[in-house]
């Protein structure tokens, strides 16, 4: 561990993000239930501008030209997820 801080605690900071709606949480898509259940979840946060300010990483022109494919996926996921949201369903993410 790096950081210092137990994978229990990690979980937990992240369920509470969860609760509050800063996070998105999206689980891979795989027909296998077992590997679904192994791999890691994407998260996603509810803007843009928190996820840099949290990395650290400052607002300027070679932010936005290096970013530019990570934030087009998470708009368009957060968008998607935002529109459909009522309807219930389960959302996940693939690797190509």
């Amino acid at each position: 561990m790096e950081s210092g801080v137990s994978a229990p605690s990690i979980r937990e900071y992240y369920r509470i993000l969860e609760d509050t709606l800063v996070l998105e949480r999206l689980d891979p898509y795989l027909k296998n239930a077992r590997k679904r259940i192994l791999s890691s979840p994407k998260y996603y946060f509810f803007d843009t501008g928190v996820r840099n300010a949290l990395a650290r990483l400052p607002l300027d022109e070679k932010l936005l030209n290096v970013q530019k494919g990570v934030l087009f996926e998470h708009f368009v996921v957060l968008e998607t997820v935002r529109r459909i949201r009522a309807l219930r369903p389960s959302f996940f993410y693939e690797r190509l």
